[in-house]
């Protein structure tokens, strides 16, 4: 968990608030989470998605020889 919030503070500029009041900065905070868990998706699914790309591609062709 606290890698998550160093990762905020250190490449999204979160070591200082950016707003004066607490709903602007609520909402900044909600979008910069939403990000990063839309780049932790991504990276996830691609991981993941690339393995069995690999799997169908090879049974494909295994399939395609018999």
């Amino acid at each position: 968990m606290e890698r998550v919030f160093a990762v905020a503070k250190e490449k999204h500029g979160m070591r200082y608030i950016k707003y004066r009041d607490l709903e602007n900065n609520q909402v900044y905070t909600l979008i910069v989470f939403a990000a990063m868990n839309l780049k932790k998706l991504s990276t996830w699914q691609l991981e993941h998605m690339s393995s069995y790309l690999l799997l169908y591609k090879n049974s494909k062709s295994t399939s395609l020889h018999s």
